[in-house]
């Protein structure tokens, strides 16, 4: 699987064709945010695997965190478009963010999310996607 890291300053977004993954903001969590391509201008059923960075392999999700909840809004040029909260992960350690429908167009889609371990841990990530 291909792997893309998106910084929060591209203004442009970032493709989500083969998942884009990031570090949140303190450093605490690498995200992995996925989605299925409906068609060129469409994106759905979105995925999101939370893992603890690895140095000796910074692109890998491998060391998932049992017990993170995420809450995900998605904007769409400043209007929140979708929003779910208390998401927990699947037995592969991926959250299935059901709540977030169909994003038509060229994006960017902003992608705000928080993330919460056992109340003591918390870290947020922002992720700029395009088809």
């Amino acid at each position: 699987m291909l792997f893309a890291a998106v910084g929060c300053g591209d203004l442009n977004g970032q493709s989500l064709e083969g998942g884009i993954l990031e570090r949140t903001d303190n450093g605490a969590f690498a995200v992995l945010l996925e989605a299925e391509h409906l068609s060129d201008t469409e994106l759905g059923e979105f995925f999101l695997t939370v893992a603890m960075p690895d140095p000796s392999d910074p692109d890998s999700v491998a060391w998932i965190v049992p017990g993170a909840v995420v809450d995900v809004e998605v904007l769409d040029d400043g209007d929140v478009v979708a929003q779910a909260a208390g998401l927990t992960a699947t037995d592969g350690g991926r959250h299935a963010l059901d709540a977030i429908p169909v994003l038509s167009g060229a994006g960017p889609w902003t992608f705000e999310i928080q993330i919460t371990v056992d109340e003591q841990v918390s870290d947020s990530v922002v992720f700029r996607a395009t088809p």
